[in-house]
C-alpha cells in the first residue's frame, strides 16, 4: 500500500454551520413538524441539533422527525401517493406497522393506526 493514500480517520468533525449558529442563538425556530402535522415552534435545547430542537406541540425531537420524513417518503413511494406526516401513515388501513419505542411522540403518533404493534 501505498504511504500516500489517505484513511478516513473517526471521530469525524464538521465545521458548525450558519444555522446552527444561529438557531443555537435565537432558542427557537418556527416550522412544520411532520410528527404531529403542525406549524409549531422548535425550541433549541442545547448545541447538538439533531437530538434537540424540540416541537412544542409533540415533544419530537429533530432525529425523529427525520425518521417520520424517511417514513413518508418511503411509504410514499410503495404506495403511490404522496404522504406528508405521520398522521396520514396512521390512517392507512392495509399497512401494518411494528415499532420497538415504547413512548414518545413518534410512538403515540402511529399508535392511533389499526395494525400497529
Amino acid at each position: 500500500m501505498p504511504h500516500n493514500e489517505k484513511f478516513i480517520k473517526y471521530p469525524i468533525y464538521h465545521s458548525v454551520k450558519a444555522f446552527d449558529r444561529i438557531a443555537t442563538k435565537v432558542r427557537v425556530w418556527a416550522g412544520y413538524c411532520l410528527v404531529c402535522d403542525s406549524l409549531t415552534l422548535f425550541l433549541v435545547d442545547g448545541r447538538w441539533l439533531r437530538e434537540t430542537l424540540l416541537c412544542v406541540r409533540c415533544k419530537s425531537t429533530n432525529r425523529q422527525r427525520q425518521v417520520a420524513y424517511i417514513l413518508c417518503s418511503s411509504i410514499s413511494a410503495l404506495i403511490g401517493r404522496k404522504l406528508r406526516c405521520l398522521k396520514e401513515i396512521a390512517s392507512l388501513d392495509n399497512l401494518i406497522l411494528y415499532n420497538t419505542e415504547a413512548t414518545g411522540a413518534v410512538h403515540k403518533t402511529l399508535s392511533t393506526a389499526k395494525h400497529y404493534t
